[in-house]
Parts: C-alpha cells; sequence; structure tokens
C-alpha cells in the first residue's frame, strides 16, 4: 500500500498528464499519448524509473481486434518492464491505488490499458488522458487483467 509521500507524488505524476491528446505511437506528457505509452511512462515515473517506451509504442493501435494472440503476447512484454509485480483477481481483493487494469472488448484481445487511482481509472482514450470511473470502462470493455506492482515500499516520494 502507497505511503502518503508516495501517494502524494502518483498523484502529481497522473494529474501532470490529464488533458494530454490521443495519438497512436506516442508517449510525451502534455502533447500526445496512447493508451500503453501514458500507462508505461506514468506507472515508470511514479515508480521512479525510465520508461519502456520503444517496445511500447511499435504495435498497431487495432492489434487487439486483428490478432488477439499477439495482443496478449505484446502486453506481457510490457508488463516485463513493471516488476515485481502479481496478478490480482479483483473478484477476492479490492483494487488498490496504482493497480494496472487491462481491458478487453467483448469480441476480442487485450485491448486497452490504465491505471486504478483515486477510486477512477486514469488512462489515454478516444481524445485525451483522463480519468473515469470502473462502471464507465465497463460499459464497453471487460476488465481481463488487474496487476499489483510489489515494490512500492521502494517508490521515491514527494
Amino acid at each position: 500500500m502507497l505511503s502518503e509521500g508516495q501517494r502524494a507524488r502518483c498523484s502529481t505524476v497522473l494529474r501532470s498528464w490529464l488533458g494530454t491528446e490521443y495519438c497512436d505511437g506516442q508517449a510525451v506528457r502534455g502533447v500526445a499519448a496512447n493508451c500503453v505509452g501514458f500507462w508505461d511512462s506514468a506507472l515508470s515515473d511514479a515508480r521512479g524509473r525510465r520508461p519502456e517506451v520503444s517496445s511500447v509504442l511499435r504495435y498497431p493501435r487495432d492489434l487487439s481486434i486483428h490478432d488477439p494472440a499477439a495482443s496478449l503476447r505484446a502486453m506481457a512484454t510490457f508488463l516485463r518492464h513493471h516488476k515485481p509485480r502479481r496478478r490480482v483477481d479483483p473478484e477476492k481483493e479490492a483494487l488498490e491505488d496504482m493497480d494496472t487494469l487491462v481491458f478487453r472488448s467483448i469480441t476480442s484481445g487485450v485491448g486497452h490499458v490504465g491505471l486504478f487511482f483515486e477510486g477512477k481509472v486514469w488512462h489515454s482514450g478516444n481524445r485525451r488522458v483522463c480519468r473515469v470511473s470502473l462502471d464507465y470502462m465497463r460499459k464497453a470493455m471487460r476488465l481481463s487483467h488487474v496487476y499489483r506492482c510489489l515494490d512500492v515500499e521502494s517508490w521515491p516520494t514527494l
């Protein structure tokens, strides 16, 4: 669980991304980012690490529709950068701040990722980085996987 100082740092990091325009293949705070670019960059910044944007940005936007298996492999690659972590069953455990939420559409593979913080899903949607309720996200997608970083005690504070 995050300390107050870590929570303050995460809040500052995430709020600095709000309003960043959506654009495929980008991960530049205040300029443009896709969902994976935002997720990797914001989570890396909160953890005091460099993002792994080179591997994150080379996948096409519609990968989950045309090749669901490749979509899963891509997400596994991205998650390797954020070890140690564990998978969380949201039916058995409450979501915690900075959990990674992986979504899929009803008919295709993994297609969207965001961060859970302050009871909201923070993500780069169709237009910009924003925060919405989990219920809102579930109207269009299914929560597929939840991952929690296990090294939060080592994350920097403000």
